[in-house]
């Protein structure tokens, strides 16, 4: 394997980001039910304060807040497993997708209550390194992404 150091440094960062996103899925996967009215709450305070993006405040009420457990559910399972798609390297580029939408989703209800470059808004962060993992072959470095690669051939998108 021939890896440059920019394809260990993609590794290095897929690897962290995956461990981080893994750990806050399993962090809500582990809360159980309990997770469900916690992040009712957090949707409910912005929605309270008026923080909501307004584009997206349609989807909240009229989609999310009528189903919580199953959005709940899909955000605690949903980062899980990005985080171990992309701590394995597998899919890497779907992963990334996946991620951007789900942290794009909590930017959006959070929305008017963070400025987009702050100190306190990891979303813009998190969306930036999803997008590095998105458009770079993060996962054929030390990944099942350069197995994939060499058996179904270079013009897959997933990786």
């Amino acid at each position: 394997m021939n890896a440059k150091l920019s394809d260990w440094g993609i590794t290095i960062i897929r690897v962290l980001a995956g461990y981080m996103f893994m750990m806050a899925g399993w962090r809500k996967v582990s809360a159980g039910s309990d997770w469900v009215p916690r992040m009712q709450g957090f949707i409910n305070r912005h929605i309270e304060g008026e923080n909501v993006y307004g584009f997206f405040l349609p989807f909240l009420e009229g989609v999310v807040l009528k189903v919580p457990a199953l959005f709940a559910y899909m955000v605690a399972y949903g980062e899980l497993l990005v985080g171990l798609a992309l701590i394995v390297g597998a899919l890497t580029r779907l992963s990334a997708f996946f991620g951007i939408v789900m942290v794009a989703s909590f930017l959006f209800t959070k929305g008017h209550s963070l400025t987009l470059l702050s100190a306190s808004n990891y979303d813009t962060i998190w969306i930036f390194l999803f997008g590095l993992l998105l458009f770079t072959g993060a996962g054929r470095v030390l990944g099942v992404d350069r197995f994939l690669r060499a058996r179904f051939g270079p013009r897959r998108w997933l990786w």
